[in-house]
């Protein structure tokens, strides 16, 4: 029995637990009283009520132990972490903005990062080069360098913006923020490939991706292509280009929702956070008056989307805000810095478990490490 069936076979019962508890609350008062009532009836001393007792002492302890699980195990979620960028540092804190550290210094601009938590490593982008770490921060490596010796121009970095990571085909994929195109490499540094798409007459490579996404299971980038103008997906082959008729300049975070089949993204310039499904079809603006808003990241088990507003010097500083995908209950997350750019979730380790029948969530990325 593989990994994911196994998981997918314990959510089932998890769920059947979580659904028989309303009902249980409901009864456990008279189921208890109806045990004691026998007890009171038969003797304390029969072998029957010796029994009884028994019995009665196990469905206590588990339904105490049942209690425990279903309401406390949405605990862990707190357990999660946010990582961001700041100036030449890259921090973290815990998911409701707790105990900030520091876990890389001095590293330049970060314009990127991104997290294999299977192999806990975080990855991050520092023009001209990619690099990654182990998730403390420890054992730093240069991935791809800006030059390549030997190597022909397109097996470079040249000016890398975005990155996004195939974890299961060791892969990292790369956008420039000038037009470059798109570049993969082995996450060990080995076969850097550049991605062939559409031609244009005047530049050699014709998008510009400034945030990249990858839907692994479909096989597609997704990114913010600047130069066209628009939000644009191809296969991982660079095949089936398409602009998806989203008309922006100024996009600068990207995120794809792959439960739901939608994607998010900011505007900076006007202010807002937009969806649309993975087509470009039905648009919909979820929030607006937002103050420089940058990357954005979604807990897509939760439902919640968490992004960056890097404010205005000197007259708002930035900070990490959090809500529902639908836009509503907006919080404040993190306040203060004046150079917040990029930020990843680590939330992909633990079970979320609402005290309801209604809803189970789950993430089991990183169950095969437990």
């Amino acid at each position: 029995m593989d990994i994911i069936t196994l998981v997918n076979q314990s959510v089932v019962v998890y769920i059947s637990i979580q659904s028989m508890l309303v009902s249980f609350r409901q009864h456990v008062k008279c189921l208890f009283k109806s045990k004691i009532q026998q007890v009171w009836e038969t003797g304390v001393n029969s072998m029957s009520n010796q029994f009884l007792i028994s019995r009665l002492l196990l469905f206590i302890l588990v339904s105490v132990i049942l209690v425990i699980i279903i309401q406390d195990v949405g605990y862990a979620r707190r357990k999660g972490y946010i990582y961001f960028s700041e100036r030449d540092k890259i921090k973290r804190m815990k998911i409701n903005g707790s105990d900030v550290q520091e876990i890389l210094t001095d590293v330049g601009w970060v314009r990127d990062i991104a997290l294999d938590m299977s192999n806990r490593k975080i990855y991050w982008v520092t023009p001209p080069r990619i690099y990654r770490a182990n998730l403390d921060g420890s054992k730093i490596e240069m991935i791809v360098d800006k030059v390549a010796p030997n190597k022909p121009p397109r097996e470079a970095a040249n000016n890398p913006f975005s990155i996004a990571l195939d974890i299961e085909a060791n892969k990292v994929y790369w956008g420039n923020n000038v037009p470059w195109g798109i570049r993969s490499v082995n996450n060990d540094g080995s076969n850097i490939e550049h991605i062939e798409m559409e031609r244009n007459v005047l530049l050699p490579f014709s998008v510009d991706a400034e945030s990249l996404e990858l839907d692994a299971r479909d096989g597609k980038l997704y990114f913010a292509d600047s130069f066209n103008g628009t939000i644009a997906r191809a296969n991982v082959d660079g095949s089936n280009h398409e602009h998806l008729g989203i008309s922006m300049m100024d996009a600068w975070g990207l995120a794809l929702d792959l439960h739901n089949r939608r994607m998010y993204w900011t505007q900076v310039v006007t202010g807002i956070i937009r969806s649309a499904s993975f087509d470009g079809k039905d648009k919909t603006t979820i929030l607006t008056d937002l103050v420089n808003p940058g990357d954005i990241a979604l807990d897509m088990y939760s439902q919640e989307m968490y992004w960056v507003e890097k404010g205005i010097v000197k007259q708002k500083p930035g900070r990490i805000r959090r809500s529902n995908f639908d836009g509503s209950n907006v919080t404040d997350i993190f306040n203060g810095s004046k150079f917040i750019y990029e930020i990843a979730l680590d939330i992909d380790r633990f079970y979320d478990v609402k005290p309801t029948t209604e809803k189970l969530t789950t993430t089991w990325a990183n169950v095969k490490n437990h």
